[in-house]
């Protein structure tokens, strides 16, 4: 990145959500580690399954997060932007990447490789720890969603039925092409 963009990308940070708690000498030692992505419209900026271990915050634009179901059909998740993040798990524990993230909009997006960010955890843990803060405030918040939604599965067992039922006719509609 050029020393012209970092400017302007510490400037848009200054503004953005995931970094209103950081001063901004913290932002310039965040931006140090951190390459700037642009994506289209209908890109992906991360592919299920794929093995990659960098965590993207988003400055501009929309992104549709999916996850593939046995069908081939795609689950939508949800949809993140500016201020949000991306691909937190495989950031923290290296495992293959557990849903797809879409660009419905062009979207900026700042990447954190692991390495870089291990440096910045020896040479300045203070910011580490705030960046493993949202992160974990974040996980516990989407935990809290995704037990919402098991709950409302078995209490509600006639309407998990009946989607399991349309799921299963698709399927077998698609076996019998």
């Amino acid at each position: 990145m050029t020393a012209a963009r970092k400017t302007a990308v510490l400037t848009e940070l200054k503004s953005n959500s995931f970094f209103a708690d950081f001063s901004e000498t913290e932002i310039h030692d965040v931006v140090k580690v951190c390459t700037l992505h642009i994506f289209r419209p209908g890109e992906y900026a991360l592919r299920e399954n794929e093995d990659s271990q960098h965590i993207f915050i988003i400055l501009a634009g929309k992104i549709r997060i999916g996850k593939t179901l046995y069908a081939g059909d795609e689950k939508e998740l949800g949809f993140l932007g500016p201020g949000d993040f991306l691909g937190e798990m495989a950031f923290i524990d290296g495992s293959p990447r557990s849903a797809s993230a879409l660009c419905v909009e062009e979207a900026t997006l700042l990447k954190i490789d692991k390495t870089p960010f291990e440096k910045l955890v020896s040479k300045k843990p203070a910011i580490a720890y705030k960046i493993i803060m949202k992160i974990a405030y974040s996980l516990s918040q989407r935990l809290r969603a995704s037990n919402d939604v098991v709950e409302g599965l078995f209490s509600n067992p006639n309407k998990a039925i009946l989607e399991f039922k349309t799921r299963l006719l698709r399927i077998q509609a698609m076996l019998m092409r």
